[in-house]
């Protein structure tokens, strides 16, 4: 198996892109690709095949609701978990996104902490059995 946790976050804001590229520099076993919009981080799953999404819940006028649509329809990424990372935290986008099936939603400015723990749980999931 491959020991590399690919993860691609789809942001449109600059800084924030930067900031979790970063974060992931700092981990072991992990390699994050940065999107600032759609249609490039739609290329870079299909390119990439990552076992984890970030996902904004806006991005340049595009709902996460949307994305993660487009992902659930493709065979190849339907399995793919998502996790939003968004400021907006009203219970209706974070209930409704929940019903969806994101994996989890955090709130920006993201907790490192909250984030590692997901990626740790998204290694669990595809670890090999001892």
């Amino acid at each position: 198996m491959d020991s590399i946790l690919r993860v691609i976050y789809i942001e449109d804001d600059e800084l924030n892109r930067k900031v979790i590229v970063k974060l992931f520099e700092y981990l072991d076993d992990f390699r994050c690709y940065a999107a600032p919009d759609v249609e490039t981080g739609m290329s870079l799953v299909h390119e990439v095949e990552p076992h984890l999404v970030l996902l904004d819940l806006h991005v340049r006028g595009v709902h996460g609701r949307d994305v993660l649509e487009r992902l659930r329809r493709d065979p190849e990424t339907a399995s793919i978990p998502v996790v939003i990372i968004s400021g907006d935290v009203s219970p209706e986008e974070r209930d409704g996104m929940t019903k969806l099936g994101v994996m989890a939603y955090l709130q920006k400015p993201v907790e490192f902490s909250a984030l590692i723990e997901v990626t740790r749980t998204v290694r669990a999931r595809i670890a090999p059995p001892d």
